[in-house]
């Protein structure tokens, strides 16, 4: 069952950046889907993915708008802006995920502009 603490709990850590803390809170075989250019399947696979995020994007700083909650799953709506070879880019997001217990077994992010994630994750 989703629980709006345990997500509000989650999403305060990815806003202040700790995304090494904010693994805690998916189970073992977490599956990220990324509109627009893949899938990462388990922790490792997600870490990794991240990490090509983060070289791509040079920089992430995330703006939640709102989180809605229901009994297995929440949706995020929010902005990332980034910085990719010094270029400012916001970026508008829809986040769903998928809950089991007290952890995020799925993950789907649906980026207003997939093309542009797309093209800077090539």
């Amino acid at each position: 069952m989703a629980s709006y603490d345990m997500m509000r709990a989650y999403l305060d850590l990815v806003v202040a950046g700790d995304y090494a803390g904010s693994m805690d809170y998916f189970s073992d075989d977490v599956t990220l889907h990324m509109s627009g250019w893949g899938t990462a399947h388990g922790k490792d696979e997600y870490q990794s993915m991240l990490g090509q995020v983060m070289d791509a994007f040079g920089s992430l700083d995330v703006e939640e708008h709102d989180l809605l909650v229901s009994d297995d799953h929440a949706v995020v709506l929010n902005s990332w802006h980034i910085d990719p070879n010094g270029r400012d880019i916001r970026v508008n997001n829809a986040i769903i995920y998928h809950t089991s217990g007290d952890k995020i077994t799925d993950i789907w992010i649906v980026p207003e502009d997939q093309k542009l994630i797309s093209d800077l994750l090539g």
